[in-house]
């Protein structure tokens, strides 16, 4: 039978060995990626609005092509790529890929 002693330590060395996964788990939730999005048109203010909330931020937009490259947490690219008018989403590093075997 455990003593109230040992059940106390049983339960620190248990809550203790949790802190590496969720720091681990934090961390991969702040990594980011840049992703290629393209639109069926030019994203408004509401897709703005929509994509910061999902801590998006814009790298770069295009003024006559409805494109954006988008700096994303990587646990919001399936959001992004679930998005209303989103036609495409890529990892910049494929896009660039793309464009260099063209």
């Amino acid at each position: 039978m455990m003593t109230n002693t040992r059940i106390a330590a049983f339960l620190a060395v248990a809550a203790l060995s949790l802190i590496p996964a969720a720091r681990a788990s934090a961390h991969h939730q702040n990594d980011r990626v840049e992703v290629y999005v393209v639109y069926e048109s030019m994203p408004d203010e509401t897709e703005r609005a929509r994509t910061a909330a999902l801590g998006a931020r814009i790298v770069w937009e295009s003024a006559d092509e409805p494109v954006r490259i988008l700096s994303i947490p990587a646990n919001s690219l399936a959001a992004i790529q679930r998005g209303p008018g989103v036609l495409r989403v890529a990892l910049q590093a494929e896009r660039d890929l793309e464009l260099e075997a063209a």
